[in-house]
């Protein structure tokens, strides 16, 4: 099983237009077979420029093949204007995006789950019904 972390939020869009986007992005993985377990998730990610992290509503899903993992993922970078998807598969965590034209998988770290104190003083982190993550 691959885990998939995802959103079609932008930090320049505003709040309508990223709730659109995201609403369609749900649409979608509610609608492909192969996807299961989606849940929202809060994510906040310092992007390259910023001052601050943004915090987005990201979704968090898991999907039966690699094959659909890929795919999926360059979907999603590619009509939702994302730089990246997060992959976790049994604890390692990538970084998947596309460089030309390709999708490039980086191995980050360890997805693990961190304290609130921990989280709140990053810039990079997730919160899900389970607590707070980010890759080590």
């Amino acid at each position: 099983m691959i885990t998939l972390i995802a959103t079609a939020y932008r930090a320049n869009n505003t709040l309508a237009t990223n709730w659109t986007a995201n609403n369609k992005l749900l649409t979608m993985l509610e609608n492909c077979n192969g996807v299961t377990g989606i849940a929202e998730v809060l994510g906040s990610f310092k992007e390259e420029g910023q001052e601050l992290a943004s915090q987005e509503i990201s979704y968090k899903f898991d999907v039966s093949s690699m094959k659909l993992a890929r795919y999926l993922a360059f979907g999603i970078c590619k009509d939702h204007q994302q730089d990246a998807v997060l992959f976790i598969q049994d604890g390692d965590c990538y970084l998947v995006e596309i460089d030309g034209g390709y999708l490039q998988h980086t191995s980050i770290g360890k997805w693990q789950r961190i304290s609130e104190r921990e989280a709140l003083g990053t810039d990079c982190y997730t919160l899900d019904s389970k607590g707070y993550w980010s890759v080590k």
